[in-house]
Formats: structure tokens, sequence, C-alpha cells
């Protein structure tokens, strides 16, 4: 491992301890039936977690999004919201697959991940609506 992925690693796990939020991890899959709701994943426990949530506002992107002989600007529109999990409670044997449902303990909200990526330092970025 390098220095820099090393330092990375160590960031990470101090952003998980000052800005994470509790959650409930609610493994789902996706029923035989496509038109049906999605099942609880069996196979997996509902595990509590500390996850980073993360809600950017994003810019248009548009160069010229206003006319200048005007009093309109552009605002911003919503970004796509994510939970961010930290590589060291990756490493801690939590696994998150698309459709399960993450809560918040805090706030109670109930988000359904719609696709995972993962960084080159590990942390799981889970982009998340919210459904309840």
């Amino acid at each position: 491992m390098s220095a820099f992925s090393a330092e990375v690693l160590d960031l990470a796990a101090n952003v998980g301890g000052e800005y994470g939020d509790l959650f409930t991890l609610l493994p789902r899959v996706k029923a035989a039936d496509r038109n049906a709701p999605d099942v609880v994943d069996g196979s997996r426990a509902e595990t509590s977690f500390v996850g980073v949530f993360i809600d950017p506002q994003v810019k248009p992107l548009i160069a010229n999004a206003y006319d200048p002989r005007t009093d309109q600007r552009p605002g911003t529109i919503a970004g796509s919201p994510r939970i961010d999990i930290m590589p060291d409670v990756i490493a801690g044997g939590l696994v998150v697959k698309v459709p399960d449902l993450m809560v918040s303990q805090d706030t109670g909200k109930t988000w359904r991940v719609t696709s995972i990526f993962v960084t080159k330092t590990g942390i799981a970025c889970c982009n998340v609506n919210l459904v309840g």
C-alpha cells in the first residue's frame, strides 16, 4: 500500500467518525416477479453501521444559463444524494447491494440503494433515493 493510500484510509476513518451517522441496513433482493416489490434477503442480516450522508447541490451545465440583460440567475439543481461507507466499515464485513434499504437512526428516513461504486481507496459510495 502506498503512503498516499494509507493517508487517505486514515482520513476516511476520521471523516466517518466526525461526520458519520448511524444507519440500519435492511437487505433486500428483487422479487421473482418484476412487478412485485422487493423482498427481504434472508442470506444477509439486518446490520447497523456508520455512514456519511451527502446531498450535493449541482450547478446547471449550461454555460450561458441566463440572459445578462435581466436579473434572472440560474439556481442550483438537486444532486444525487448518497451515503458513503468508509473502508473500515466495509472491511468489517458489511455487504451492501442494490436494492437494499438504509434507515437513518437519527431522522428515521428510509433510503433505497440505486447504485454503488467503490473509489480507488475503498470508500463505497451508495447512490440512494428517499422512499420514506
